[in-house]
């Protein structure tokens, strides 16, 4: 059963999606959530410097209701409960097993799903009969041959390391990358640490299995070693 990571777009009307598109620096995660038969209710933990700022911004969407359970600084925990739980009720109707935690950022949901085939057709139907955009990031699992990189990570990090990102110094800046990319800064960023994470594990596992790259001899320190 493959491991499916999807990164959803959430619909403009979304309040969560409102909130975390005006606040991309904040992290979202939703602890739990489960739709009812008028609604959804859940656990959202936001952890920002400007907190009670962005919980100003909760308490100014439609929801139906918001509790405070906890609040600090930095870090606020909400129960809520929405008339409206669209990315929810797609799961649902799909019959995805939801796994929790998962994380908001900048209007998209970062997911990881360990579901079968069919089930995966199933929920890119209901999210394509819901208008809600969607990208396929990876799909890892035994019987799936793949790139290390998903076509869009391949495209995002050519592009950077054209426009001389990675080098020293730099050719320009993540600000400057995400405006050519027409991408959100924090997005770009995510993409660009997804990608070269697969690259340095598939680096490290490499190394591990073929015997023709040197290998460390035991008990080396390879920091700083000549």
């Amino acid at each position: 059963m493959p491991l499916v990571e999807l990164a959803i777009s959430l619909p403009p009307a979304a309040w969560i999606g409102q909130v975390s598109r005006t606040y991309p620096d904040a992290r979202f995660r939703v602890l739990t959530a489960l739709p009812n038969a008028d609604g959804g209710i859940g656990l959202l933990e936001v952890v920002a410097d400007n907190a009670e700022a962005v919980l100003a911004a909760i308490v100014d969407t439609d929801l139906r209701a918001l509790t405070v359970l906890s609040q600090r600084p930095s870090r606020v925990l909400i129960q809520f409960e929405t008339a409206s739980p669209t990315l929810l009720r797609a799961v649902q109707s799909s019959g995805t097993p939801i796994q929790f935690p998962f994380q908001i950022r900048d209007g998209e949901v970062d997911w990881e799903l360990t579901i079968s085939h069919d089930r995966l057709s199933s929920l890119r139907a209901e999210l394509d009969a819901r208008d809600i955009d969607y990208r396929l990031e990876r799909v890892r699992g035994a019987n799936v041959e793949e790139d290390v990189l998903t076509a869009h990570q391949r495209k995002v990090l050519d592009a950077a390391i054209a426009a001389g990102y990675y080098e020293q110094p730099r050719g320009t800046s993540l600000t400057d990358l995400a405006s050519g990319l027409d991408m959100a800064k924090s997005t770009l960023s995510g993409v660009l640490r997804r990608a070269e994470a697969a690259l340095v594990t598939s680096y490290a596992a490499d190394r591990r299995h073929d015997p023709s790259l040197p290998q460390e001899e035991p008990g080396s320190n390879a920091v700083g070693s000549e």
